[in-house]
């Protein structure tokens, strides 16, 4: 098979200078074509800054670093990059129109071996290589952000590609160390970007929306997930220019106020030269970002200042997770109420205590003193006045139903003290809808647990309508005391700042296995190895519960008609009527039998 020697990539921003960089490591002459000659500064710049990323995440001598930054030459037209060129790689900004324009000058002058590649992020490829007379030697190659640590490529054939061509392709980049995933479709984003696309979408939403800052959303996502950066910091790798044009296109088709905000956001600090991880700052300051410090889960200092004066605490509820929140914060000192509605709930719930007393000794490495006498501060009752009627708190964690919640706040309202403050656990519901119902509309707000909630210790604080400041900053210091990765949220969000991150992401996975585009494991393995993330979509679902996603999914169908969400809810009801409900139950999409695939070190392999 005929090997390239010559590749001209055309222009050099965050992702050309990385590929750029790559190649010429690998042994191979570049011929670097920048678009806009005014940029060819920076791409040194960028590229001088990749020296240093080489010698120390890979270990690489200075000689061979030297060597390749040497192998990258500047080309000033388009006709001294295209000469003897074998490869031509693409990685203009997202804007059909300048790529097509690109496309019929380069085609011109092209001989009929060349062939082309777009490194699209949002567009088809087929649309982007449509102005190619010789169509057979079109693809697209999705290069991830760091390719020397991310090293897997996208290879995306047109309708019309030459299977040798792609093939060649294929051959090239194994021989500049990056692992292939052949993907036949001629889909947009490909699998990475049809992932990344929507997660980052919902991230600037949040901020856009005004819900949160870029620490709390980036704190969420860490701490709820375990990955060693949240949104922002993923932002900042890919490149804030990147994920500019992605978002630009986005707003052309659908104008949302938030997407505008955002637009504005970023484009100040790109003209601020804040471009990202490549340019020594983005979101955050590079290297060593706060992010990758040891304090980064730390309350802010005005959280730490603040005060509440709350003692004596009422849940309501003692189901899963009700019984989780009691123990939790009797295990900060507090004296706690357990409300259900009968002895029989009382029973279960102190069935559900003591099996929390073993798990929390053994998770949290404390003896049978200590959880005794956490659950100890938790007394029980059937009757909601004495369950309240000394009470400084009241969290309220009783089913995610509008009629029940409804119903238990009138009752509340009718027996509470007028000291009292009440925050809701509901995941799904408006707190507005309830606020009403309360008759303390402004000492009312929501607070949000995750389940297994001493080991995923977030807290997510959110106001109401009418939520008070007073109220806020109370709840925000008495998340603090009960050991929680507090997380302030400054406008009422449907799904709090974890699941408007979360469900679109798992929602285009589905989608993608629906699609027939790979298998789940595939899925899973290009957002691992391209996020450094420890779980992929589908290994987050077997956590969640595939009962769980069916019950979203059968809504989501009930509401679309899609044929799409047709087929996920197929999917999934296949999945829940065999009883694979997830790694509860020891199988999934993945079978735990023995253990769990995707923590196994030849899994990413």
């Amino acid at each position: 098979m005929m090997s390239f020697k010559k590749i001209m990539i055309v222009d050099g921003g965050t992702k050309g200078s990385q590929i750029s960089f790559q190649i010429a490591f690998s042994g191979f002459d570049v011929a670097l074509y920048e678009t806009n000659p005014k940029d060819i500064q920076s791409i040194k710049r960028y590229l001088n800054i990749l020296k240093s990323y080489y010698k120390d995440e890979l270990k690489a001598t200075q000689s061979h670093i030297d060597e390749a930054y040497n192998m990258i030459t500047f080309v000033h037209s388009i006709d001294e990059g295209i000469k003897d060129a074998d490869l031509v790689i693409e990685s203009m900004s997202e804007s059909k129109g300048s790529q097509n324009n690109f496309y019929q000058e380069i085609d011109k002058k092209a001989n009929h071996e060349t062939i082309f590649a777009t490194t699209h992020s949002n567009l088809l490829s087929s649309d982007v290589l449509n102005t190619i007379n010789h169509k057979d030697k079109c693809i697209a190659v999705n290069f991830l952000s760091e390719p020397w640590l991310r090293n897997i490529v996208e290879v995306i054939g047109t309708p019309g590609t030459d299977l040798s061509a792609y093939d060649k392709v294929l051959h090239f980049l194994e021989s500049i160390k990056m692992i292939t995933i052949p993907v036949r479709q001629n889909e947009p984003y490909s699998i990475l970007n049809s992932l990344l696309v929507p997660f980052i979408s919902a991230a600037s939403y949040l901020i856009g929306n005004d819900v949160a800052d870029v620490i709390t959303i980036d704190k969420t996502w860490m701490k709820a997930t375990g990955d060693l950066q949240g949104p922002f910091g993923l932002q900042d790798i890919i490149g804030l220019d990147t994920t500019l044009d992605i978002l630009k296109l986005k707003n052309e088709t659908n104008k949302d106020m938030w997407k505008q905000n955002y637009i504005d956001i970023v484009n100040a600090m790109i003209k601020d030269g804040k471009l990202g991880k490549l340019s020594g700052q983005g979101f955050y300051k590079y290297p060593n970002p706060i992010f990758e410090k040891s304090n980064f889960f730390d309350a802010p200092t005005y959280i730490q200042n603040l005060t509440h004066g709350f003692k004596n605490i009422t849940i309501a509820g003692g189901g899963v997770l009700g019984s989780q929140v009691a123990f939790q914060v009797a295990s900060g000192g507090f004296e706690v109420n357990l409300y259900d509605i009968n002895e029989n709930a009382l029973n279960k719930a102190k069935e559900r205590i003591d099996n929390i007393k073993v798990q929390y000794e053994k998770d949290m490495g404390v003896s049978k003193n200590e959880v005794n006498s956490i659950a100890h501060n938790i007394n029980y009752y059937s009757n909601l006045f004495e369950a309240t009627n000394n009470s400084d708190l009241i969290i309220e964690v009783v089913p995610e139903n509008h009629e029940v919640k409804e119903k238990f706040y009138k009752q509340l309202a009718q027996v509470m003290p007028e000291k009292t403050y009440v925050v809701t656990n509901s995941s799904t519901l408006r707190p507005s809808d309830f606020e009403a119902y309360t008759g303390r509309p402004k000492k009312f707000a929501a607070l949000h647990f995750a389940n297994h909630v001493w080991i995923n210790n977030t807290g997510e604080v959110m106001v109401a309508h009418e939520t008070s400041e007073e109220t806020f900053n109370k709840i925000l210091a008495f998340a603090r005391d009960i050991n929680l990765t507090v997380l302030p949220i400054k406008k009422e969000q449907p799904g709090y700042i974890l699941n408007t991150l979360l469900v679109p992401l798992l929602t285009a996975a589905q989608r993608l296995l629906a699609l027939g585009i790979t298998d789940f494991k595939m899925i899973d393995k290009v957002w691992m190895i391209a996020t450094q993330s420890k779980k992929g979509p589908f290994a987050i679902l077997d956590i969640v519960g595939l009962n769980t996603a069916y019950n979203i999914a059968l809504d989501s169908y009930k509401r679309t008609q899609s044929p799409i969400d047709k087929r996920i809810l197929d999917i999934l009801k296949e999945k829940v009527n065999n009883n694979e409900l997830g790694i509860g139950v020891g199988k999934g999409f993945y079978d735990y039998t023995n253990g769990v695939p995707y923590e196994s070190k030849s899994f990413l392999k």
